[in-house]
């Protein structure tokens, strides 16, 4: 997949898997960016729906927090092609929530070095261990 772009269709807006991800959902780190993913039957037939969250208790300002999740979504949205591959081949669907965790803002290659070590992560957890 060489298309990098980040439509409609994959943003995570479903109420009911939120929840799930929040009390079920696995949890990955690095840095003070954190995923939290897991694998669901979603309501469209995109492999892999996003969502973005910054905390209000750590940026006070809708400016602040807006600036964030726009770069975890261009991250995101740069280093997704393999990784959506992966899950296609494998025939998976997974939700997922990037969250941003830390007091201090951060810059552009600092969130795209994690979102990429993050992703990479998964899609070694994903593939199956006999190929």
């Amino acid at each position: 997949m060489s298309d990098q772009s980040f439509n409609k269709a994959e943003k995570l807006c479903s109420t009911k898997i939120l929840d799930a991800l929040f009390t079920k959902g696995k949890a990955v780190q690095s840095g003070r960016v954190r995923l939290l993913w897991m694998e669901t039957q979603l309501n469209s037939e995109v492999p892999v729906q996003a969502a973005f969250a910054v905390p209000k208790r750590n940026f006070k300002h809708a400016v602040d927090r807006n600036y964030i999740k726009r770069i975890l979504r261009e991250c995101y949205r740069k280093e997704k092609g393999l990784f959506l591959e992966n899950t296609i081949q494998q025939h998976k669907q997974l939700a997922m929530v990037w969250i941003y965790q830390s007091k201090e803002k951060p810059d552009y290659t600092y969130i795209a070095t994690h979102i990429a070590k993050i992703i990479q992560k998964i899609t070694a957890s994903l593939t199956p261990h006999d190929q």
